[in-house]
Parts: C-alpha cells; sequence; structure tokens
C-alpha cells in the first residue's frame, strides 16, 4: 500500500479565479477549490484557469481575462504564507518546500486573445502558463469539439502562428474542447509536449468533448497528459444523455447565463450556482461513481502507460460531480480507492502529482 501522506496531487484544472473576480476568497468554502480543502487533500499543486466565454464582446475578451488575472493575484497575495504564484519549475519547487500550494495561473479560451498574438506575451508576463486554445465555439483560428460544421481544418495559418508562439514563450498548450482536426493539427505544429487539461475517454464515454484512442496515444507519444475531468456527462455516456434530455446541452446553458448577466462576473456566479442547484433535482436519480474517474485513468493508462495521466477535476466549473466528490478535500478518497483497485507506488504518485511536473518542467522550464 502506498503512503498516501506522502503523496502530494496535482489538478489540472479549475475555474474558481471566475469565482474569485465574482468577490468569493480564496477561503471561502463556496468555492469547491478553497485554501482549507487543498491543504486536506494535499494538494501541491492547483491550476486556476481564467476563463473567458465566448459569448463575451469582442473587444471585451482581453481586459476581461486581464482583470481575472489581477484579481486573482491580489487574492494570493492575501495568503502568500498559504499559497504562491509559480512561474516556472522553481519556484513551484520552493513552494511546495516551505508548505506553500503552487498555484499556476491559465487562460480557458483562445478567444481571449482577440486574435492579437502579441496578447500572449502579456498573459505570459501576467504569469499564465498554460492555455486552452477553444472552448465550446469556434473562434477565428481555432475549431471547436462542439462545431458540427467546422468552418476550416481545425486550426487556421494565424492559429498556427498562436501554437508556435506559444511554444517559443513555453507556454502549455492545453487542447480540451478542441475539435478532433485541431488536436492533429496542434499535434502537427506543436514542437512542445501539449495536455487535455481536462478531458475524458471517448471509447468509455463517446461524446464529442472527449478524446478518442488515437488522440490520447498521440499526445502521450509526443510527452503530453490528459487529466481527466470529473463531470459525469464526460465520464458516463447514458448519464450524458440524461442530461440532454433532462437539463439540455451545459455549453448552451452557460452561455445563456451569461447573455442574460451581460458579462457580470456577480450575476454569472450567481446564476450557476442557481442552475446548479436546478440540474442536481433533475438529475438526482443518476449517480456516477468515483470508480468512473478511475475507470478513465485506468483505460488512459492501459492505452499509453502511466506517464500519460493525471486529474482536470473541472471544480467550480461543473453543475455536478461523481457521487462522494464534492470538493477538492475528495482527492483523498479518489487515491484511497486507486490503491484498493491496485494503483500503488510510482504509477499512483506519477498520476496524482508528477506527471504534470514533468510537462510543466519540459514547456515551461
Amino acid at each position: 500500500m502506498s503512503d498516501l501522506s506522502q503523496i502530494p496531487v496535482c489538478d489540472m484544472h479549475c475555474d474558481t479565479a471566475f469565482e474569485i473576480l465574482a468577490g468569493k476568497s480564496l477561503k471561502s468554502e463556496d468555492c469547491q477549490v478553497n485554501l482549507p480543502a487543498m491543504k486536506e487533500a494535499n494538494v501541491k499543486i492547483q491550476v486556476f484557469a481564467c476563463y473567458v466565454s465566448p459569448v463575451t464582446s469582442k473587444g471585451s475578451r482581453f481586459p476581461i481575462v486581464m482583470d481575472m488575472i489581477s484579481a486573482f493575484r491580489k487574492e494570493v497575495e492575501k495568503y502568500a504564507d498559504e499559497i504562491a504564484l509559480c512561474t516556472n519549475s522553481a519556484e513551484i519547487d520552493a513552494a511546495t518546500s516551505a508548505g506553500k500550494i503552487a498555484a499556476i495561473l491559465a487562460v480557458e479560451n483562445g478567444m481571449a486573445m482577440e486574435n492579437n498574438i502579441y496578447n500572449l506575451q502579456t498573459i505570459y508576463e501576467a504569469g499564465v502558463r498554460l492555455m486552452t486554445i477553444v472552448h465550446s465555439v469556434s473562434s477565428d483560428w481555432a475549431i471547436s469539439s462542439n462545431d458540427e460544421n467546422p468552418a476550416f481544418d481545425g486550426l487556421t495559418d494565424d492559429g498556427v502562428k498562436m501554437i508556435e508562439q506559444m511554444n517559443r514563450l513555453g507556454m502549455i498548450i492545453d487542447v480540451s474542447h478542441a475539435h478532433e482536426k485541431t488536436v492533429a493539427r496542434v499535434l502537427e505544429s506543436s514542437e512542445q509536449p501539449i495536455v487535455a487539461s481536462h478531458s475524458c475517454a471517448a471509447s468509455i464515454c463517446p461524446v464529442p468533448r472527449n478524446l478518442t484512442d488515437e488522440q490520447i496515444t498521440e499526445i502521450a507519444s509526443r510527452g503530453g497528459m490528459v487529466g481527466v475531468n470529473f463531470f459525469p456527462g464526460f465520464l458516463d455516456y447514458d448519464y450524458y444523455q440524461t442530461l440532454l434530455t433532462e437539463c439540455g446541452d451545459l455549453f448552451d446553458k452557460l452561455d445563456e447565463m451569461e447573455r442574460q448577466a451581460h458579462g457580470d462576473p456577480k450575476k454569472v456566479s450567481d446564476a450557476f450556482q442557481e442552475y446548479r442547484d436546478e440540474f442536481r433535482q433533475k438529475m438526482a436519480g443518476k449517480k456516477v461513481s468515483l470508480d468512473t474517474v478511475i475507470d478513465h485513468v485506468e483505460h488512459i493508462r492501459a492505452l499509453a502507460g502511466d506517464d500519460a495521466v493525471g486529474f482536470g477535476s473541472d471544480f467550480d466549473g461543473v453543475p455536478a460531480l461523481p457521487d462522494g466528490i464534492n470538493s477538492v478535500a475528495d482527492f483523498k478518497k479518489l487515491q484511497e480507492r486507486m490503491i484498493q483497485r491496485g494503483i500503488t507506488g510510482e504509477a499512483l504518485e506519477k498520476i496524482s502529482y508528477k506527471n504534470f511536473l514533468r510537462v510543466f518542467q519540459d514547456v515551461v522550464g
């Protein structure tokens, strides 16, 4: 058996930065990712994604993401004895050695760049080290997995330039939400390993949002990895079909909230809480166990090895979670169940923490 007290956790994706922009705190239990819960679960690296909705008007996207980055940095400074924003591997080592949580900043949705390649330099200088290049709607330069009628072949020439610039800067490219054609073009264009920070296996749950076995294998063969998403609709196909019937398309609902709130973060946050309560009531009869998360982990391991997989919870960004998982504190439950299923020792360490650290070192330095 592995000693869990000695095995830290890395979570490759949460949406808590938006909640902080909306006025919540890193100490707030209203957030699924909060400092007391991270300490309880021995989370040592947490990637905080600054999400920009695709319905945000052009010209407003980049200012909003910069506001989110600024709000997050100020919040981290309030608790500098517990958490540190880290921009390279040495800073992660220094933070974790001092007993602090290493926070990594990300941007979710390349639309935030406003088609301006120089904005990548600006967010890099602000501390961002990972970008999810597209979300639920295709941009002018990248096709979304949600797009049934792609206007171009995954990436435009400008999209390729974005990928190349991310390589030059040392910024991790994230293809979660990307169309199959987009993933293929990114793999062709990137000289560095890439990740899918919060995605699952399509062979278990065949939804457009998930990755095919071929994609998983290709990402892993180039030194990259997949962070398994905890949303039941991406873990279990029966759950996904029921939610479409009972609740409609998740991304359409999120976009409608943004439109009605006119981009006001507090109104969006409040609307999401209401939607989450309504969603859970409608889906109360459908349960997905944390074993299903491990099924996806095991599938990716079987395809591509222990180096290919980690966790990308999507905490604070999805309306439901597997039964028994309520916050980041419950990573310990997940690890305990993994041990019961025979994932121990070096494999458990790699999946829990070391794989992302390796990719970060390779790309960021």
